[in-house]
């Protein structure tokens, strides 16, 4: 297909895929002249894989290479590759030096550490991001409140321990092997924000319940 079929199929402008190819992450199409290519279904697939990391996701363009490139990489495969591709999706704050990391935060950084590698016993490599994530969590909630500690986000962690090995048990048993990171990617960026969707509506459920229950003044 031409680049115009290329944009109506995935709803892109052809101004966005031609900067998405000058800048890597949308592998070249066949040349058919000078200044034409062609482009197939792994074109389409790749540029809503973008989309949906932009949109879905909420990920900047830099991350966006970093996900893209751990999924292309052909020097690591299997688990590695799922890692490296779950850490490029991780929480970060873009543009903040990870060396900026005030005092109290530092602190629950430790104390989120010791909870994951102690209390849970998750086999979880020492740069995962999520660490980082989790720290500044639990210090963010320390400051409005003094007296939260890491015991607080046990009952999320067995939730998402029990989340996690459902997915991968009914996941890994359908998908090809060579399809597995790209999967994983979309997989964890789409559950994610159904995820929080779905807290947020049982938040206001539980809230209206309340409201309906509670005993008149």
């Amino acid at each position: 297909m031409r680049i115009a079929e290329l944009s109506e199929r995935t709803g892109l402008p052809v101004a966005t895929i031609k900067f998405y190819l000058r800048d890597g992450l949308l592998m070249p199409g066949a040349a058919t002249a000078p200044n034409q290519a062609t482009y197939g279904e792994e074109h389409v697939e790749r540029l809503r894989l973008i989309r949906m990391l932009a949109e879905v996701g909420g990920l900047s363009l830099g991350r966006i290479r970093d996900v893209v490139r751990a999924i292309d990489d052909p020097a690591v495969r299997g688990q590695a590759a799922v890692r490296a591709a779950l850490h490029a999706l991780g929480p970060v704050r873009d543009g903040l030096p990870a060396e900026v990391v005030a005092p109290d935060e530092r602190r629950a950084r430790d104390e989120a550490d010791r909870f994951v590698d102690d209390e849970l016993g998750w086999q979880v490599s020492s740069s995962a991001p999520g660490r980082r994530a989790l720290g500044a969590a639990l210090a963010a909630l320390r400051r409005s409140d003094p007296d939260v500690d890491a015991s607080i986000l046990r009952p999320y962690a067995r939730a998402a321990d029990w989340l996690a090995s459902e997915e991968t048990e009914s996941f890994e048993a359908r998908v090809p092997t060579d399809d597995v990171v790209q999967r994983v990617v979309v997989r964890t960026v789409v559950l994610d924000a159904a995820l929080t969707a779905l807290r947020h509506l049982a938040r206001e459920h539980r809230a209206a319940v309340a409201s309906r229950t509670a005993p008149a003044g």
